[in-house]
Formats: C-alpha cells, sequence, structure tokens
C-alpha cells in the first residue's frame, strides 16, 4: 500500500511526464521517424492521382488513412496529440485486460509512470507512424474481451492488423490462449480468426489488385535487417550482425541501469519463487515477449518495433517487484531521458544529415554525455528528418511539410 505522500507524488509524476510529452508536441515537427513522410505521402498520392503508393512493402493502409487525413484535413499539430493519445489510452488498455490484482490502481499509476519515463518506448510512440494506431487498436481488442465483448474484440483486432499486418501474430496467440480444447471451442476460434483475417485483409485489397495477386509480392525483396544475403558467407555476416544490433537494441530501449536491474530482478524473483507458477502465471506475457523479440530479430532496425516488449515487462515486474526496486527503475529511467549513458560507441559512414546512417564500425566504450541524451537526440532528428524529407517530396508538397516551422529546405 501507498502512504498519502507517495500517493501525491506519484500523481506529480504523472502529470509532469505528461507535461514533458506535450511540450515535446509542440517543438518535435513531424517527429523522428523517416517513415511518417512515406505515411503522409502514401494518402496524398490517392487524393491527388487516384493511386495508391504503399508507404513500405504491403503498405499498412488504414495507418496511412487515418494518419494522412488527419494532417491534410487537421495539420500535424492536432495529428500528434491524436497519435498520442491513442497511445497513451493503450497503456490503460493493456494494463487493465492484463493485470486483475488488488491494489490495481495504485499499481496502474506505477505501471503509467514506467512507460511514461521511458525515453525510447514514449518517443517512438509519440511520432506519426503506424505502431502506436496498430498498439491502440490491439489494446482495445484485449480489453473488451476480457470484458466479454467479443464481437467488438474481433472488430478492434481486424483494424490492428489492417493498421500494421504483422500484429497478426499476437492477436493469433492470443486467440490459441483462449481455447478449452473443446470441439465447440475449436470451432468458435477458427471462426473468429476467419472473420479477423478477412476483416483486416480487405484494407491490403487495392495494393494486391493493382499487382493481380502476383506471388512475387511476398519473394519479392530478399532482405532482411537491412542486409542482401545471396551466398552462405552474406547469411552468416547478416546473423552476426542482426544478433548485435538485437541486443545492443534491446538494452537500449530499457536503458542501461534499468535493463540490469529488471533482469537481475526478474532472475531473483525466479528463484525464491515457484518459476513454473511463474512461468504458468505470466504465459501469455512471456510469448508475446518472446514472439514479439523473434519478429525483431529478423528485422532490427527500430526500436519501436518492439514496445510490446517494454508494455509486457512492466506489466511483469509491477506484480512481483518490492516498491523501492520499482522506484529505482523508473529513477534510472528518468535518467536515461537526459543523460546518455551507453557501453557501444558507434563510427558512422556519412555526416552528411540527409546520407543513409550506415554504421561502420563499433567498439565498446563507456560514454556519459548530457548533449547526446535520448531527449536532445530525438529532437535533433527531428528537425533533420523534416528537412530531408521535405527534399525528397514532390515539389508541390514542400511547402506545405515545411510551413509548420517555415523552415528551408537548405537549413
Amino acid at each position: 500500500m501507498l502512504n498519502n505522500f507517495e500517493k501525491l507524488t506519484l500523481n506529480l509524476i504523472i502529470l509532469s511526464l505528461l507535461a514533458l510529452i506535450f511540450f515535446t508536441l509542440q517543438i518535435n515537427y513531424y517527429g523522428s521517424d523517416h517513415d511518417t513522410y512515406s505515411i503522409i505521402y502514401s494518402f496524398l498520392s490517392v487524393i491527388d492521382y487516384g493511386e495508391y503508393f504503399p508507404s513500405r512493402t504491403f503498405g499498412f493502409p488504414l495507418a496511412e488513412l487515418i494518419i494522412g487525413s488527419l494532417v491534410y484535413f487537421f495539420g500535424p499539430f492536432t495529428t500528434k496529440y491524436v497519435i498520442t493519445f491513442l497511445f497513451i489510452t493503450s497503456l490503460f488498455f493493456f494494463y487493465k485486460s492484463f493485470n486483475k490484482e488488488k491494489g490495481e490502481d495504485l499499481n496502474f499509476k506505477l505501471f503509467l509512470i514506467l512507460c511514461l519515463s521511458n525515453s525510447i518506448l514514449i518517443l517512438d510512440n509519440i511520432n506519426l507512424t503506424d505502431y502506436p494506431i496498430a498498439l491502440f487498436f490491439l489494446s482495445l481488442g484485449f480489453f473488451l474481451y476480457s470484458k466479454k465483448k467479443f464481437n467488438l474484440a474481433l472488430l478492434f483486432f481486424s483494424l490492428c492488423i489492417a493498421s500494421r499486418l504483422n500484429f497478426i501474430a499476437f492477436i493469433y496467440i492470443f486467440y490459441l490462449f483462449q481455447i478449452r480444447f473443446k470441439l465447440t471451442e475449436i470451432l468458435k476460434l477458427l471462426k473468429s480468426l476467419f472473420k479477423i483475417t478477412i476483416l483486416g485483409g480487405i484494407f491490403y485489397l487495392p495494393y494486391l489488385f493493382k499487382h493481380n495477386f502476383s506471388p512475387e509480392l511476398i519473394s519479392k525483396t530478399h532482405t532482411l535487417g537491412g542486409l542482401r544475403f545471396e551466398t552462405d558467407q552474406q547469411l552468416q555476416f547478416m546473423f552476426y550482425e542482426m544478433a548485435s544490433r538485437f541486443f545492443y537494441k534491446i538494452i537500449k530501449l530499457f536503458g542501461l541501469l534499468s535493463f540490469i536491474l529488471i533482469t537481475f530482478g526478474l532472475i531473483f524473483n525466479l528463484f525464491i519463487n515457484d518459476y513454473k507458477k511463474f512461468i504458468r502465471n505470466n504465459s501469455f506475457e512471456i510469448i508475446i515477449i518472446i514472439l514479439n523479440l523473434f519478429l525483431f530479430f529478423l528485422l532490427p532496425t527500430k526500436t519501436s518495433i518492439i514496445s510490446l516488449v517494454t508494455i509486457f515487462t512492466y506489466i511483469i515486474i509491477i506484480k512481483y517487484f518490492n516498491k523501492k526496486i520499482l522506484y529505482a527503475v523508473i529513477f534510472f529511467n528518468l535518467i536515461n531521458f537526459y543523460v546518455l549513458i551507453d557501453f557501444v560507441k558507434i563510427t558512422y559512414r556519412y555526416e552528411e544529415i540527409c546520407l543513409p546512417k550506415q554504421a561502420i564500425s563499433a567498439k565498446f566504450e563507456f560514454q556519459l554525455s548530457i548533449a547526446q541524451s535520448n531527449y536532445k537526440k530525438y529532437l535533433k532528428n527531428s528537425k533533420n528528418n523534416m528537412i530531408c524529407s521535405a527534399k525528397e517530396l514532390p515539389e508541390i508538397y514542400r511547402d506545405k511539410f515545411l510551413q509548420q516551422r517555415k523552415l528551408s529546405i537548405n537549413d
């Protein structure tokens, strides 16, 4: 239980973090994710040319429609607030769907602070991208299912798939956990999954029709993690390069100090508790984390891909960690906002902001810096991203995208 002083302190921390987030929305342009401009242009191409061009691979049609239409009709300022609201709301739905412990209102505050104080998790999901939209629909589907609103849950799971196709894996796993190994239950499960797949798949029909349902759509790309592999040597190099990025970015996602504390805290809890009971009580959360990590291993690029890893890890530790340990994790998270604490120094091929960011070497070197903190780096990347992306857009759109801060493409 928390005393009144602790409750007041937690409330003030939540309000302070929300204030910081909304202040950031005022100055972060369109965000640091380069895909934002591809998503917006995907919508504009339909408006201006009557032809659909997916932002990436197969496209993420519903997310492109939501973000593109919001920016087009209401502007980027309103859109940023809508996307941020959806993400923060999804945290509520995730927690309420999977945490039934007593005192959950107080625990929820701790969970919310853990999420809001994680600079990578927050800054990734206030960008105008498909991730926070897909997370919102997924979390709302979980929440409605937990309230036995099965048809509504099915609808929002379908919208989740329409926003980001790979989330279908999490939805399928969720339904498999609901099965009771009776014939009627199995048939009901298959029927639900069929409906979700069909409803979500409808949004991808324009792209499939455009390419006449060609099987080459699946095999046209032979890259993973941005690397081509046509020989055994290339495949072996790709594996080691992906593995190094995989582990490094997971640590970066939590922050070095928080990662160490959470890792040892979980190991300690496994020793002092019945590990079989621990796994049984958190089986779904663990499977989601493992599945999300596997998908990330195949494409270890953006940390936003593993937002679910962070969220579900926090859901687990809220139930098992002592308050003091949770406070320590929050404290380390807050430090990570404004101070870079790193153990790897990476050298990049190009210094020019608009050229590809290609790492050419890395070495173990402890770094402590305020100038290179996650927050400052995010704001810098946000400005650079806007300038560079505007250069790539057709000329008729440059003024529309740059007028928000009256930047010049030569800045």
